[in-house]
């Protein structure tokens, strides 16, 4: 803000203001003076006094802080100088910081896959052995059910023949208990001889052992508790994180040692403490600017009791037409009148600074809902729609265009127009937009410098609307890191 007014001409008024200010209180100083030989007159002349003194102490320290902070702003200034021509070192260096944090974390991922994988391999075995036993169970399995399957077979046989038996001896029928008739008798006998056959086929093999089933049972059992933690997949999928990291770890090394290239031979970590000391004197400057601040106000303070006490005094008949009381009132109502005028000023300029910013947005945009642009009390412009409201988003590109406007209105509102530069103001436009501003950069000045990169311009069809106004372009060539050329087209 301060800048722009400067550019714009303010000061000048606010100077006139401090001058007359300056007079005002030397009047005043008469007038406290004058007052003191009246008896009337004198506590308030004392309190006036005071009130002197005390202004005189605020403005001294105002002095220093101000002096303090100059003193500190000039070595900030150095430093950013100094660091300006090391503008690319200090990026690699930033670069090479941010890509040891990143490799540091990416060794912390590799540690942490390689203590699960620890934990994984632990109960990994479960699945081998589940695996190469699955077999072996199923064919014990279908061994002891072959086995209980013969026994409960013999024993349904047996069972069978010794009811045919005691039918035949008793000759009642076990399930109805009437008499079996003889005709009945002879089927019965053949099927008994039938079942006796059955049997003694069976017996040509051995009859199972119960307690050789039991221990098929038992181990049946202990070999059904190993289950498949199913662990491969995690121990692939682990595997597979980590040679991604490992990878990535790679091109991190990689690109360390393009930057260690880059940077060799300056001494980065002097730079980066001139980076820390110009930290250092900013935060100074802020705590510098609240104490100004602070002082200021309390200046404002006194100077508003001064005011209410020379009016008390001017109003007394000893002194209301001595010259110190008239010089008084003269200079406080002509720093009314300049303290007006700057605020009126402002007014007036932002206003201009509007109109001529929303005429320039009108023509480079391409949105028709905008209806122009508003001015806050910092020259910053807020994009109105159609309604009239502020809209509290906009996109990078619509930032782009009212930075444009804003130029364009500051430099016709000027006291002095100049030339304008600028650097990559293209870069987040779209092709309209850029054939826009590329038609309106001669009404901004009589001479625009760009700096702009190859993919923000084409140099032949994007330069073609404004070409018979270019007066030279010219190419910077990198040589290395720190070192570059300009050559002309």
């Amino acid at each position: 803000k301060e800048h722009i007014e400067q550019a714009l001409g303010v000061p000048a008024l606010i100077h006139g203001r401090d001058e007359i200010s300056s007079l005002l209180k030397d009047a005043r100083k008469m007038q406290t003076k004058d007052a003191k030989k009246n008896t009337e007159l004198k506590e308030l002349a004392g309190q006036q006094s005071k009130l002197e003194d005390e202004l005189t102490s605020i403005e001294s320290d105002l002095n220093s802080l101000h002096d303090q902070s100059d003193e500190i702003q000039k070595k900030v200034d150095d430093i950013d100088d100094e660091l300006r021509n090391t503008q690319a070192i200090q990026r690699y260096k930033i670069k090479l910081e941010g890509l040891a944090y990143e490799k540091k974390s990416i060794e912390l991922q590799i540690q942490s896959l390689a203590d699960k994988r620890r934990v994984l391999l632990k109960t990994a075995y479960l699945d081998v052995l589940h695996n190469n036993m699955s077999g072996q169970l199923v064919e014990m399995k279908r061994h002891r059910d072959q086995l209980q399957n013969t026994s409960v077979q013999k024993a349904v046989l047996n069972s069978q023949i010794s009811t045919l038996k005691k039918s035949v001896d008793d000759l009642i029928c076990p399930t109805c208990k009437q008499i079996i008739p003889g005709e009945k008798i002879q089927p019965i006998s053949d099927e008994i001889a039938n079942l006796l056959a059955k049997e003694n086929l069976s017996y040509a093999s051995p009859d199972p052992d119960p307690e050789h089933i039991r221990k098929l049972n038992d181990n049946i059992s202990r070999l059904s508790e190993i289950k498949s933690t199913d662990e491969g997949p995690r121990l692939i999928e682990n595997s597979r994180q980590e040679n991604k990291l490992k990878v990535q770890l790679l091109g991190i090394e990689s690109q360390e040692d393009e930057l260690k290239d880059e940077i060799r031979g300056f001494d980065t970590d002097q730079i980066m403490r001139q980076r820390e000391r110009r930290d250092k004197y900013n935060a100074q400057l802020t705590l510098l600017s609240s104490d100004i601040n602070k002082k200021k106000a309390d200046k404002t303070e006194n100077i508003t009791k001064q005011d209410h006490i020379s009016k008390l005094i001017a109003k007394h008949e000893g002194v209301k037409d001595k010259r110190s009381s008239i010089r008084v009132r003269m200079y406080q109502d002509l720093e009314n009148i300049f303290t007006k005028g700057v605020n009126q000023l402002r007014d007036d300029l932002r206003a201009v600074v509007e109109f001529h910013a929303a005429k320039a947005f009108a023509e480079i945009t391409t949105e028709k809902t905008y209806s122009g642009l508003q001015i806050n009390k910092n020259y910053g412009l807020s994009i109105l729609d159609q309604e009239g409201r502020i809209l509290n988003q906009r996109s990078a590109g619509a930032e782009q265009i009212v930075a444009l406007s804003l130029i364009d209105g500051l430099n016709r509102t000027a006291r002095k127009a100049g030339p304008i530069v600028m650097d990559t103001p293209l870069g987040r436009l779209d092709p309209k937009h850029r054939d826009n501003v590329l038609k309106y950069l001669p009404k901004m000045a009589e001479q625009v410098i760009l700096l702009v990169h190859e993919g923000e311009i084409d140099s032949e069809r994007g330069l073609r609307n404004i070409a018979e106004r270019i007066g030279n372009q010219y190419i910077i060539k990198r040589i290395s890191a720190t070192e570059s050329q300009i050559v002309k087209r």
